[in-house]
């Protein structure tokens, strides 16, 4: 929904930016990293078992490589790399459309109730789980059941339900604890059996299932034959385990895998390398400045001429090579449920220049940023330099210690509308039109004052190499949505 990014203006501003991964951050599990290797570490891979690989890659025709999961039942996976696979095997009700709306995967219909309170989201009949059974939404109440009581990576998906109950064999209630049509956008995960208890590995209704023929080295996953009534390209898919989460980009690299996604991608290192192809979505990892509320930061004229003076399309080019949007608001205004907001403070170096810098001791504008992120650190740059053009001494200061548990808050929809102070009156819109209007309103209000300003979100999704044709369809939960149709 999955980072990251947070500058301040301390006499000056702090630089930051966040993702939403459903609630959560999207790192490696400790355990993961810490675990011995799967007897497959990318350094005691002797090179006639790289020939051996090759040959069974082109087998198989997609390899994946990844930590070694110990589970991948919803509420108890813990990083990216285990959602990313999970999402070939199990399905949600829907996901994030390419035209802002919901694409209904598993649901056909969802209806919100008059008052705002519940949500009916009515099944599609016929579904097939990978072990036979049928879909019934028996098997979508003990999912959530089970995600809420046990937590794990989907657990902010559900951060908005009250409870549910099933009317009938295809009909579930879903009770909302903030009456809303904006919480359908938090409930995406994946659906699994009802009965699928305690097994590591459960069925789903997606495009792979598992094979019996993996082992401690490996996972292989099997197209599912009866895949909503059709037969996937790709015949099967290898997951190579690496050492530790830092090994998925030296086995991509490397060729030993031929689809890679992590947390802010480093598409510079591929982009013009034509041994690579660039699948991308809209991510939410927003790239802002949030300014301090003493000296500099304080007051509104200081905060406006910053805004004025930063060329956000500039720093976007220079931080991430443009794979991103330029948005003032910290709420991604290409969701389903709003729409671009104008710019309050759009690049104006004229008007900056024009206006005095307030206050006392405000002589050095301070931007603080994360110099372990490389995005951040170009943007920083971007930004000082920007500043500077307009006649304002900008000093770059790293966190060096600062905790970055704070700088890396998660930025969806519900901490989003906190920031721009439109949860109360948001939890009274219940149709899209009232959510549009309160959005636009709220963001207009608060971007006037600027307490942050947006520059750009990030985009997300996967790199792979040219052996593979067509095209994915990756979506910001679902990167490695349509790699069943890739040959």
């Amino acid at each position: 929904m999955k980072k990251v990014i947070l500058f301040i203006l301390m006499l000056s501003l702090l630089m930051t930016g966040c993702r939403d991964p459903l609630g959560q951050e999207p790192e490696a599990s400790p355990e993961a990293e810490e675990a011995e290797p799967a007897g497959d570490a990318l350094s005691e891979i002797h090179p006639a078992a790289r020939v051996q690989d090759q040959q069974e890659m082109t087998e198989t025709q997609i390899t994946l490589c990844m930590p070694k999961p110990d589970s991948l039942l919803p509420w108890m996976i813990s990083n990216s790399y285990e959602a990313d696979l999970l999402s070939l095997i199990c399905e949600p009700l829907w996901v994030p459309g390419s035209d802002g709306k919901p694409d209904l995967v598993l649901a056909e219909s969802y209806e919100l109730s008059e008052d705002g309170t519940y949500l009916d989201v009515a099944l599609k009949k016929n579904i097939l789980f990978h072990d036979g059974s049928g879909l019934d939404a028996g098997d979508v109440y003990e999912t959530m059941r089970s995600i809420r009581s046990m937590g794990g990576w989907y657990r902010g998906a559900l951060e908005s339900v009250e409870g549910m109950t099933v009317v009938d064999f295809y009909t579930i209630r879903i009770y909302l604890k903030n009456p809303g049509f904006y919480a359908l956008e938090e409930l995406i995960f994946p659906v699994v059996p009802e009965e699928t208890g305690t097994a590591a590995y459960p069925a789903g209704t997606g495009p792979y299932l598992f094979s019996e023929d993996s082992d401690r080295r490996q996972m292989r996953l099997s197209a599912f034959e009866d895949y909503h009534g059709k037969v996937p390209e790709i015949p099967g898919i290898r997951v190579i385990y690496t050492q530790d989460a830092k090994s998925v980009k030296q086995a991509f690299d490397s060729g030993r895998s031929d689809l890679f996604h992590m947390d802010n991608m480093p598409w510079d290192e591929y982009q013009f390398n034509a041994n690579y192809q660039i699948d991308t979505c809209p991510g939410s990892s927003l790239v802002y400045l949030e300014f301090s509320t003493a000296g500099f930061g304080s007051v509104l004229s200081n905060r406006q001429k910053t805004a004025w003076a930063i060329d956000s399309e500039r720093v976007l080019r220079e931080a991430a090579l443009g794979y991103g949007y330029v948005c003032e608001t910290p709420i991604r205004t290409d969701y389903w449920y709003g729409k671009r907001i104008p710019e309050t403070y759009p690049y104006d170096p004229e008007r900056a220049a024009m206006v005095a810098v307030s206050g006392e001791n405000v002589q050095t504008v301070r931007l603080m940023y994360d110099a372990s992120d490389p995005v951040l650190t170009r943007a920083a740059a971007a930004v000082a330099d920007c500043l500077k053009e307009c006649g304002m001494d900008a000093t770059l200061v790293t966190f060096g210690d600062y905790d970055l548990r704070v700088v890396r808050r998660d930025v969806h929809l519900l901490q989003g509308v906190r920031m721009i102070g439109a949860e109360e009156a948001l939890s009274e819109a219940l149709t899209e039109e009232e959510v549009v209007r309160v959005l636009t309103g709220k963001a207009m209000e608060s971007l006037e004052q600027l307490p942050v300003y947006g520059l750009f979100f990030l985009d997300d999704g996967a790199v792979r190499n040219n052996k593979s044709l067509g095209n994915l369809n990756p979506g910001e939960v679902f990167i490695y949505r349509g790699i069943e149709n890739i040959r």
